[in-house]
């Protein structure tokens, strides 16, 4: 785990602080044992402490484990049909959850500017399953060309095409083909 803090990366992980942490609180020399673990001696203290860094969130400053599994769903379920969501758009569905809830008068979000940026990277930590990418057109054209109407469409017009070149008797002189290799674009 090495996230950017102050310009600087850390140099340790979770389970060594944890690991440094007990050897303080069983009476191990707290200095000696930030520079054995390569860890700030100041984090050391304040997590012997409890003062700062408590990882238990705030019971109202984001959706709930239940909510945020509700949120990936359906993201998941817009994705699937041809609409991922934005970062901007996943914020702004995370702030309409909260409003809904009933906790955006307690809440530690700012309801007007909506959770920072700091909440996606710790939302997307907590779902691996979730990665960024371009949406591609093409996806979303099948997904409104993918409709029983215009498939039902196409086989009229590919119909009247094949009565028109006599072809109902010439099955050897119909050929299959997709789109690979052609661009979209002119």
């Amino acid at each position: 785990m090495s996230e950017k803090m102050s310009g600087k990366k850390k140099k340790y992980t979770r389970e060594k602080l944890e690991k440094a942490v007990d050897e303080v609180k069983a009476g191990a020399s707290l200095r000696a044992t930030a520079k054995k673990y390569n860890i700030p001696h100041t984090t050391l203290q304040d997590y012997k402490k409890k003062k700062k860094y408590s990882h238990n969130p705030h019971p109202n400053s984001a959706p709930t484990p239940s909510e945020e599994e509700a949120l990936i769903s359906f993201m998941f379920w817009m994705a699937d049909h041809g609409f991922p969501l934005t970062r901007s758009l996943v914020k702004v569905l995370a702030m309409g959850i909260i409003k809904e809830s009933g906790r955006s008068q307690s809440t530690t979000v700012n309801m007007e500017k909506g959770p920072r940026d700091v909440w996606w990277a710790r939302f997307k930590a907590r779902h691996p399953e979730l990665s960024s990418r371009t949406a591609d057109s093409l996806d979303r054209a099948r997904v409104h060309g993918g409709t029983p109407e215009a498939i039902e469409g196409f086989f009229k017009l590919y119909e009247a095409l094949y009565v028109r070149h006599r072809l109902e008797d010439k099955p050897h002189l119909v050929y299959n083909c997709d789109e690979t290799g052609f661009g979209d674009k002119p």
